[in-house]
């Protein structure tokens, strides 16, 4: 508040300064003559000329000693104004004509002087700035643009480095099924071959054994012997399960012929199922790899609908949609909340958890679409176009 009135104080000074010095020249001619005519500036005028001239020192003097709180380029065209002003002013001292070239000199230089005062007041103090802060605008928006680029540049470099992440895990991922599914059919094939003919040929004998031995002694003394022949047929039972736990042989005959052969299984056992199958794919164009997670997913999403579901019809897709292709289990049943059935359906088998994970270690991708009331729907679907990785898990991944 203070500044304003000092402010305002001194404008009021300036303006009576100039308003009595205006009334003495104009309306009571009081004021020392400057100029006579033939014989040219007065004393007063030239002293005048002097004190002004000193003023100006004295501004340039004040404006030094402060030109470190000056912008360069400004401080050096003030100080230029003020030195040209100065020249003026002594070349206004010396006229005695007023069309005399010393007076014509005096206003070149003001003219001069008037051109330095706007190149450091208006163009550098005013216009410079703003073209100073437009030019470092566009600095900061070329930066930013730059500093743009190289983060897509990188984002672009981390997201080909996931995708390429991605397609290895994917690849090994096949490499482990297939590895695990060639080991599981070794295992199979040499308990068919080894332990499965051994037992049956144990089993063989024993009844021969039996049968010959019958007739020449007492079936007493056969009771234990007999014995024999139901624990051989239990162990021949038991390694056929394991047989088909590792290697189903129905996949010998193909997924499709073991989907058929499945759904038909289900339906004796369940006549209150109707089972409607849509098998629109050849058996060529599924990938071996897939063939077993295919049975299994098959086998698990029945039995989660004979011990859940109470459901009354159910769809077995398997086509070839573009490059990828879709297996899918559909029923009419009761349905459930998705978000928490996985954990709840642990215990049926390896459940929806385990069925999740094991289509993930295929390759597919796996979707659960249900709503209680609104029945359940089971997709899994693997990518069949040929990349980089296929080398070595054949057309999967």
């Amino acid at each position: 508040m203070q500044k304003k009135i000092t402010t305002k104080n001194r404008f009021a000074a300036y303006g009576g300064i100039s308003l009595v010095l205006f009334l003495s020249i104009f309306v009571f001619p009081v004021f020392p003559k400057c100029y006579i005519e033939g014989a040219g500036l007065t004393p007063f005028k030239v002293i005048s000329e002097y004190i002004i001239c000193g003023i100006l020192v004295a501004a340039g003097a004040a404006l030094y000693r402060r030109r470190n709180d000056v912008d360069p380029v400004m401080f050096g065209f003030l100080m230029a104004a003020l030195a040209v002003t100065v020249a003026s002013e002594i070349a206004f001292t010396h006229y005695v004509s007023v069309y005399g070239p010393a007076n014509q000199i005096g206003h070149m230089l003001k003219l001069i002087s008037s051109y330095l005062i706007y190149r450091a007041i208006v163009a550098r103090g005013l216009l410079s700035p703003y073209q100073s802060m437009f030019r470092e605008l566009a600095q900061s928006q070329k930066e930013l643009e730059r500093y743009s680029r190289v983060l897509e540049t990188r984002v672009a470099e981390r997201t080909r480095e996931l995708e390429q992440s991605n397609r290895e895990l994917r690849h090994l991922s096949g490499q482990l099924v297939h590895a695990e599914e060639k080991e599981r059919r070794r295992i199979a094939r040499d308990l068919h071959d080894s332990i499965g003919q051994t037992l049956s040929a144990i089993k063989l004998t024993v009844e021969n054994a039996a049968e010959t031995l019958g007739q020449r002694v007492d079936s007493r003394h056969l009771k234990e012997l007999e014995t024999l022949v139901p624990m051989a047929r239990t162990a021949i039972d038991e390694v056929r399960r394991i047989i088909m736990d590792l290697r189903p042989p129905v996949l010998e005959k193909g997924i499709l012929h073991t989907i058929g052969t499945v759904c038909r299984d289900f339906e004796r056992l369940h006549p209150d199922i109707r089972i409607q199958t849509d098998l629109s794919v050849a058996e060529d164009q599924v990938p071996e790899e897939i063939k077993v997670p295919i049975f299994r997913l098959l086998q698990e999403a029945l039995h989660n609908i004979d011990k859940h579901s109470n459901a009354s019809s159910v769809d077995v897709i398997f086509c070839l949609e573009g490059d990828r292709l879709r297996f899918e289990v559909a029923d009419n049943g009761k349905g459930f909340d998705p978000q928490t059935a996985e954990s709840g359906f642990a215990q049926s088998g390896f459940g929806l958890k385990g069925m999740r994970e094991r289509a993930e270690l295929s390759g597919a991708g796996f979707q659960i679409q249900s709503r209680p009331g609104g029945g359940t729907r089971v997709q899994v679907d693997w990518p069949i176009a040929p990349g980089p990785e296929a080398a070595a898990a054949g057309h999967l991944f």
